[in-house]
């Protein structure tokens, strides 16, 4: 009896996926022809757009009604490219010739003339293809197409499988995201910022390695210019994000077997979120290749943050320090070197400390004079190359217009000054005397090997 229940089983689940594979098969046998009359219809003015004979569409992973990108998402839209491909095309009198693709790193969105988006809903008995545009890459011209609509089909199947996917590597999160995000129009540039983790606000390996591939994706999927990390005040100020037009960052946390990842879209003039995309993968994926989405000694960095936060101090003026990679959730890899600059709208004397991931605090700079005729003024401090133990760092600067007292400190093998008293008295300003100014601030990166 067992063998014939789980023989029974085995069949539902292969007479399901038939189901679900001649149900898609259906929805783009008629959606595609559908789409294709409402084409014929708008040639016109799809012709004012891109202005060519030969043209070339990609076609990018259409979303449900939630803008998530779901299995029928993943197997509908290349399904239906390829209906879309092998329809005639006769009565077409504005081009010589059409080709669809589905968008891929074969046949990326800026590699063709022109983009298909859409959207589907699931009706009762009915599935329907939205929001159906075609646009030029760079998101600067579109037109937008009459709903296509699969009537008299069993959507039974379909609706069981209409929630984000869930992908089973980073590939497949990262084109999952991009397709969300590319249905927003006017996407040139973004700033990609670092994903962090939801409960430490800090990036991680995993978030090195998906910002690899979505800084690949953004560009050959969607056409979307990318520069990673410059939507920091120290980039605005300096115009390096002069042709931003939007910011995108995201959170993720861990959800029983998988991994939430929730992107946003923000105006950087407004400050507000246009737009978000949801997407998952398996957590298996990540343990299988030996991705960390933790930071080592997390518990040391909550005690350090509870400190920081506990004895913050007031600013008499402003003190500033930033990196060639930014300032905000910072990812900085085996190897690489980063470059540390300041700045400061009075003179005064700034000590900077490293506290690392153990713990440890190392004292980088002391007593460092900027003079009067610096202030206000980039002033380059140096480099240094990452190496291990890697995790979270916490470097502080302190300002004040007099100069610091000595610390207590005691040179390690590397040759660092370690300071011997706790973070909660080294990052004291002591009594201040009269007219004496102070100020500080700090920043967290992430050390991650190669």
């Amino acid at each position: 009896k067992h063998v014939t229940f789980l023989f029974v089983l085995l069949v539902k689940s292969i007479v399901f996926a038939q189901n679900f594979s001649n149900t898609l098969s259906v929805v783009s046998q008629k959606c595609g022809d559908a789409i294709i009359s409402n084409f014929k219809t708008k040639e016109a003015e799809i012709k004012t757009i891109v202005n060519k004979s030969d043209i070339k569409i990609a076609v990018l992973p259409f979303v449900n009604s939630k803008n998530e990108v779901t299995k029928i998402s993943l197997e509908l839209t290349p399904m239906l490219a390829t209906k879309l491909q092998e329809s005639p095309k006769s009565s077409i009198s504005k081009f010589n010739s059409m080709q669809f693709y589905y968008a891929s790193d074969n046949h990326t969105a800026a590699s063709c003339d022109l983009v298909m988006t859409a959207s589907y809903i699931i009706g009762k008995n009915s599935f329907s293809i939205n929001k159906i545009t075609i646009k030029k890459p760079d998101g600067t011209a579109q037109v937008t197409l009459s709903n296509s609509t699969a009537q008299n089909i069993s959507t039974d199947v379909l609706k069981k499988q209409d929630y984000a996917y869930i992908a089973q590597n980073l590939d497949q999160l990262s084109r999952s995201l991009v397709a969300q995000f590319s249905n927003y129009v006017g996407l040139e540039h973004v700033s990609l910022d670092n994903f962090v983790d939801e409960k430490t606000n800090l990036p991680s390996q995993f978030s090195e390695l998906l910002m690899n591939r979505l800084e690949n994706d953004f560009i050959a999927i969607a056409n979307i210019g990318v520069k990673r990390n410059i939507s920091d005040k120290r980039n605005m100020t300096r115009g390096l994000n002069s042709q931003i037009s939007y910011i995108v960052s995201g959170k993720y946390s861990i959800e029983n077997d998988k991994i939430k990842v929730f992107a946003s879209l923000k105006n950087p003039n407004t400050n507000e979120k246009e737009g978000v995309a949801t997407a998952y993968i398996s957590k298996k994926y990540l343990t299988d290749n030996n991705i960390s989405l933790k930071i080592p000694d997390e518990e040391e960095y909550e005690q350090r943050k509870s400190i920081l936060k506990k004895t913050e101090v007031n600013d008499d003026f402003n003190i500033d320090i930033w990196t060639n990679k930014g300032q905000n959730n910072l990812i900085v890899k085996e190897g690489e070197t980063l470059q540390f600059y300041i700045q400061a709208d009075m003179s005064c004397y700034v000590r900077i400390i490293d506290v690392m991931p153990n713990g440890q605090k190392a004292l980088v700079l002391d007593n460092y004079f900027i003079p009067q005729d610096q202030t206000g003024k980039k002033i380059y401090l140096g480099e240094s190359e990452c190496k291990s133990p890697f995790g979270a760092e916490t470097l502080i600067i302190m300002a004040k217009t007099r100069p610091f007292p000595q610390l207590a400190t005691e040179k390690d093998a590397n040759g660092l000054e370690i300071i011997e008293q706790d973070l909660e008295t080294t990052r004291s300003f002591g009594p201040l005397e009269t007219n004496e100014k102070k100020a500080e601030k700090y920043i967290s990166l992430v050390t991650v090997p190669k």
